[in-house]
């Protein structure tokens, strides 16, 4: 592998001795075209993949590589794209089999020596981006391949020796990069919506993102350093869900350097050569010391005294921002931890999700739970996963975390359970609920829950006095009850009923149906066909998502201004939501104060 390497006796003179640019495994052209307009650029691989036989047997990863003064370099621009997959290793074994080498599990038919190089790299890497340095990413998903450190130890028999895992990936550059610290998801797609407010970055994105195309999304973890002191991720742009696609690291500490990951542009050339010309010169000065022009005025041995007070107290506003940003990513870390039992209602299966749920209840205000597996232990017959025993009638949960919808199978068995311990304690007062976290391997709001249940399992439900709810369903209670502090008797209530289970609180009384809404006054047309609605009345609408809730503070029956609408009449009501976010159908419920 080399570090060093001398550019073609042909290449332009430099115009600009700094910054140092290396570029890896994009195209050679762009070196060439940088070096043109006088920038010190020079081109480099990280090695290509390449076949080997298949099989379940490990095999030497031989990496070949060109990175040349690498340690030397302050920008690196790097293509995570696997280069064109080679029919054989570029290079040799790097040692003898008796020694300690790196070796990649066969079971793909190729090998990727990229990580073997990346591991090599990595000191030099972070002492580049210690020291001002800033790196350019184009994202691919992370690559799982099985690497060992291994040896033969016995020249006659060959026995291989197994001394550690390799945990190195395609994405090992950078100890901040590291899987600890930043999860990459692979996830393909192409509607890209650029942040805005973000100065250069967002200017530099929405000249290149359109027709622009991802295949990971970007999540930061642990604050992007082992003791929580790691840059700062801000995102740059997302996809239609909101999962980060592009992002920039800013250094927590003054004189580090950034890391930007990009998705895959049309033009790469063009993308990273706008990037060395026009952005990082206004955003990294320091590393274009040749590039000023007439900006040397504005260095310090020159500027005036009242602009060098103002950068000072800039640089402060900034201390406190980064200080202010990484104690809400504490907070965001300690919440997620304490809500962690959320997620898992809608990702997990087994007893992962039975331990979730129970989570769920305890944060809902039951207080008497019971997991049956771990107060009776396995038992020939399986028993109900969890007993609500607040006050009768006690409720016999059965919780599946399904791959599809649940089968007659699912939603009968608690009735089974019912039965069975009706005879066991010698008492009736006793109910069954089936909760499924269903088509879990989907986004909840791209599950069918309107046919969550059929209309059979639902009659059944209802004549055998159980209950059927969905995960989702609970998810969007407790999101409901932080959210907008009901009581916990309002959401205890919805667990003991029959059927499908109401997917409401109890204290939300049904007012109407939203019918028109008037774009010009701001405000909803509702067909009242429930309780009386009057001004200063609260109420709540039930949308894909969860619940929303507002003040009634004007009404409208036949043009004249009421104090209250009663049912039967259509009555205009002021609104704090646009069109788009109350449609027309939306449920109107009015929020009774609970005793």
């Amino acid at each position: 592998m080399e570090k060093t390497s001398e550019p073609p006796a042909s290449t332009p003179p430099l115009r600009y001795k700094k910054p140092r640019i290396l570029t890896i495994d994009l195209p050679v052209s762009l070196a060439q075209r940088l070096r043109g307009a006088g920038y010190n650029v020079l081109p480099g691989t990280f090695g290509r993949p390449y076949k080997v036989k298949k099989g379940d047997d490990f095999v030497p990863i031989i990496a070949k590589a060109s990175v040349p003064h690498y340690a030397e370099q302050d920008i690196v621009a790097i293509d995570l794209t696997p280069p064109s997959l080679a029919d054989r290793p570029q290079g040799e074994k790097h040692t003898s089999f008796g020694e300690l080498d790196w070796f990649a599990k066969a079971s793909w038919g190729e090998i990727d020596p990229r990580p073997r190089v990346m591991d090599w790299l990595r000191d030099d890497s972070n002492r580049i981006l210690r020291s001002g340095g800033a790196f350019i990413l184009f994202a691919e998903p992370r690559l799982h391949q099985k690497m060992v450190l291994a040896s033969f130890e016995n020249d006659y028999f060959r026995e291989f020796q197994v001394r550690r895992e390799i945990e190195e990936d395609n994405w090992s550059i950078l100890s901040v990069l590291d899987q600890s610290h930043l999860r990459v998801e692979a996830e393909f797609g192409t509607d890209i919506k650029v942040t805005r407010g973000l100065g250069q970055f967002s200017s530099f994105l929405h000249r290149h993102v359109p027709d622009a195309t991802f295949s990971a999304t970007l999540h930061p973890l642990s604050r992007l350093s082992e003791h929580g002191d790691g840059p700062v991720f801000v995102p740059l742009a997302t996809n239609k869900f909101g999962d980060t696609v592009a992002c920039v690291l800013f250094p927590r500490k003054s004189g580090e350097g950034l890391v930007l990951i990009l998705p895959h542009f049309v033009d790469k050339e063009k993308a990273v050569a706008d990037l060395i010309e026009a952005v990082l010169p206004e955003m990294l000065p320091r590393l274009f010391p040749d590039h000023e022009g007439g900006r040397w005025v504005h260095r310090v041995e020159y500027e005036h005294g009242a602009v060098l007070e103002r950068k000072a107290a800039q640089l402060e506003v900034q201390r406190k921002a980064n200080e202010e940003v990484a104690r809400l990513e504490r907070e965001i870390d300690a919440e997620r931890g304490r809500m962690g039992f959320l997620h898992g209602l809608l990702t997990k299966s087994g007893i992962a999700l039975v331990d979730d749920v129970k989570q769920s209840l305890e944060f809902v205000g039951f207080t008497r739970l019971a997991n049956v597996d771990e107060c009776e232990g396995s038992e020939v017959n399986k028993q109900e996963d969890l007993q609500v025993l607040d006050k009768s009638p006690t409720i016999l949960l059965e919780v599946k975390g399904l791959a599809g919808l649940p089968t007659e199978g699912d939603t009968l068995q608690v009735t089974k359970y019912v039965l069975r311990r009706i005879r066991q304690w010698q008492r009736a007062d006793v109910i069954g609920l089936s909760l499924v976290n269903h088509q879990r391997n989907l986004p909840a709001l791209e599950r069918d829950h309107a046919n969550a249940f059929t209309e059979q399992q639902v009659q059944d439900a209802m004549q055998n006095g159980t209950g059927l709810m969905t995960t989702w369903d609970l998810f969007r209670l407790i999101r409901g009850m932080t959210q907008w502090g009901w009581p916990s008797a309002a959401v205890k209530d919805v667990f003991y009923g029959h059927g499908r289970l109401s997917q409401i609180p109890s204290h939300y009384r049904p007012v109407g149906t939203v019918v028109h809404y008037w774009t010009a006054n701001g405000a909803v047309s509702i067909d009242l066909s429930g309780d009386t609605l009057r001004i200063g009345d609260r109420v709540g609408y039930i949308f894909a998502d969860g619940f929303i809730e507002e003040e009634v503070t004007s009404l409208q029956f036949e043009k004249k201004a009421v104090s209250e609408a009663h049912p039967s009449q259509r009555v205009g009501m002021k609104t704090t939501l646009n069109r788009d976010e109350i449609p027309v159908g939306t449920r109107v419920f009015r929020v009774a104060s609970f005793t």
